[in-house]
């Protein structure tokens, strides 16, 4: 079976990436550039046509969504959308 595998890294954790790059040393890869929460802000989210549903709270513990759960999400949609595009 033939797989693609894709890794998120944030553009800030070379370290990571690096780390990454030598456990998956002789496997085929794609390393995705993550988006960074730390960077996100309500305009820029706009910029994107999305938004934060601020009536959503984690059901564990009745906080709001962070910025990095925002980030991660929209890495991970980056992936689905490449994954449409190029038919993978």
């Amino acid at each position: 079976m033939n797989y693609n595998i894709f890794v998120i890294n944030l553009k800030r954790c070379v370290k990571k990436k690096e780390k990454m790059r030598l456990r998956l040393s002789g496997i085929n890869f794609s390393i995705i550039e993550g988006v960074d929460g730390r960077n996100l802000n309500i305009e820029k989210l706009k910029k994107v046509n999305n938004m934060i549903l601020k009536e959503w709270k984690d059901p564990w513990s009745g906080r709001n969504m962070t910025w990095g759960e925002v980030g991660c999400t929209l890495s991970h949609c980056s992936i689905y959308e490449k994954c449409l595009n190029e038919n993978i």
